[in-house]
């Protein structure tokens, strides 16, 4: 339930405006199933984007019972978003498509100048990272980017579809939300049906009914739990079921217009936890008063640990993260936070001496934290300088050629990953781009021609756990630098406010072992 509602918030303006999109109310009740769909039958169910208007219409139809508006609107997800060229390059080799505008060609030509070559674009080029309705005018220029999108202003059941959408923005969210409401509610099972588990990828042993107490019987949660004792990846959820609980309670979304036209299934509801568990926040609220109650620190302490786990989702080492530090009783300014940043356009040399100066971490900690760059993407400008207007003489040619379609200019706003090889798996194959000239930036490059990091770089690209070893060590460092403990600092209401004089957040429950009134 809580991942339908960050769904919703991915393209909502409700939620710190992430991406444009309409905001809408998700309904909440639908539980997990006793089995797991295999990719096959989840492929089945997906048309591919070599689809055409007209198959993907009847797939949905017969399949989902969604209507050619909503598949219009649906595909209007494609605003944002990116496309790898095995997507669409059969739009582009052998023969090009016909239909596909001849500009629009050649930049896609030049980011994907082989068939199967490894790279991608935006979905939407007009504003890529924005939802609304400029994909529908991407198609009326024949800039779609799949065969499944172009068609869709080429089929007589869709062409007025798209033109509506694309004069129209507030009619495309309109029947965006319609949609996807109707979608949220396929093969949906609800009240006794299916299971509420415990771990998403593991089926619930039949000694635990995880969450069934709290379900069923609106009582405290005493099963409430995984495990022997709470943990903080538990905390973290039942934060985030309380927080649904004050969004679907306080939601100020219109549901009428929904509602008319997409009937509920039995079991969902706009406001579940009001009508299954009427008691279910101040449940969990009480529940987490007792946790920091007991243990301040896990309060402070959740956001480091989520950083941990974004690399030991990606494939990266696991290791202890300390807890209890504090926020200061200052706010860095830019200067200051970019005054101990060294900058992509830096040299080895200079960043192991700053680092060194300021942060006493030494050339191993440097390099292993420098393999942090095995995920994530850069844009053009925190490179282009390599590339325009002379060519760095170290980047290997047909590195520099692909950045180049990626970059056509110094500050081009476009992007690609840090990592050619694994760009989305922690692993040591960042240090293996070095050894090939294909490091993306400066400071990235000159590891493997500085004296005093070029033999560590050969080392952890040659030993994936000697690099998870010391990155573990480098990390761990790096986390204990400037912390503020005990008494020092306090810990905010709001991260990016300092604490009222009056209102010292959760001091009561570190001085004097109060409950958390103003939680």
């Amino acid at each position: 339930m809580v991942m339908a509602s960050s769904s919703s918030s991915s393209s909502s303006t409700s939620n710190k405006n992430l991406s444009g999109g309409p905001d809408y109310a998700v309904p909440l009740g639908r539980r997990d199933g006793l089995a797991f769909a295999t990719q096959n039958e989840t492929n089945a169910n997906l048309p591919p984007p070599s689809s055409g208007a007209q198959a993907i219409l009847k797939q949905l139809a017969d399949n989902q019972n969604l209507d050619p508006t909503d598949v219009v609107a649906l595909s209007g997800g494609h605003t944002i978003g990116i496309a790898h060229c095995g997507s669409f390059d059969n739009r582009l080799y052998p023969t090009q498509d016909p239909v596909m505008d001849q500009t629009f060609a050649k930049n896609l030509k030049s980011i994907c100048p082989t068939k199967d070559f490894d790279a991608f674009t935006f979905q939407d080029l007009r504003t890529p990272n924005t939802f609304d309705n400029k994909y529908y005018v991407d198609l009326m220029n024949r800039q779609g980017l799949f065969t499944s999108d172009q068609d869709l202003y080429t089929y007589s059941k869709t062409k007025e579809i798209v033109k509506s959408f694309a004069v129209n923005q507030s009619l495309f969210f309109e029947k965006f939300v319609i949609a996807m409401t109707k979608m949220g509610q396929l093969n949906v099972l609800t009240g006794k049906e299916g299971e509420i588990r415990g771990n998403c990828s593991v089926r619930n042993s039949q000694k635990k009914a995880f969450l069934a107490s709290v379900v069923e019987n609106g009582e405290i949660m005493t099963d409430f739990y995984m495990g022997s004792s709470t943990s903080s990846n538990l905390v973290l959820m039942m934060i985030m079921i309380l927080l649904s609980c004050v969004l679907s309670s306080s939601n100020n979304v219109e549901v009428e217009g929904v509602e008319k036209s997409v009937p509920l299934k039995d079991g969902l509801s706009w406001q579940f936890y009001a009508k299954s568990c009427p008691n279910l926040e101040f449940i969990i609220r009480e529940q987490l008063i007792k946790i920091f109650k007991d243990d301040i620190a896990q309060a402070a302490g959740l956001l480091r640990l989520h950083f941990h786990d974004c690399f030991v989702q990606s494939g990266g080492p696991i290791y202890a993260v300390p807890l209890g530090r504090r926020d200061g009783l200052e706010f860095a300014t830019l200067e200051v936070t970019l005054a101990n940043l060294p900058p992509p356009t830096s040299s080895a040399s200079a960043i192991v001496d700053q680092l060194a100066t300021n942060q006493k971490l030494d050339p191993t900690d440097v390099v292993a934290l420098s393999g942090g760059h095995t995920i994530g993407i850069a844009h053009c400008p925190s490179f282009g300088d390599r590339l325009y207007p002379n060519q760095d003489s170290t980047m290997d040619q047909n590195f520099a050629k692909k950045l180049k379609g990626v970059c056509p200019k110094k500050d081009t706003d476009a992007f690609t990953f840090q990592d050619i090889l694994t760009p989305n798996i922690f692993d040591n194959k960042y240090y293996i781009d070095l050894m090939n000239r294909q490091g993306l930036f400066t400071s990235d490059q000159d590891l493997f021609t500085f004296s005093k990091t070029k033999e560590i770089v050969k080392s952890f690209a040659i030993n994936q756990w000697l690099f998870f070893e010391k990155f573990v060590i480098a990390m761990t460092k790096m986390g204990q630098l400037n912390v503020l403990t005990g008494n020092q600092g306090e810990i905010r209401v709001n991260c990016s406010v300092r604490n009222p004089q009056k209102t010292a957040f959760l001091a009561s429950v570190v001085e004097n072992g109060e409950i958390m009134t103003n939680f």
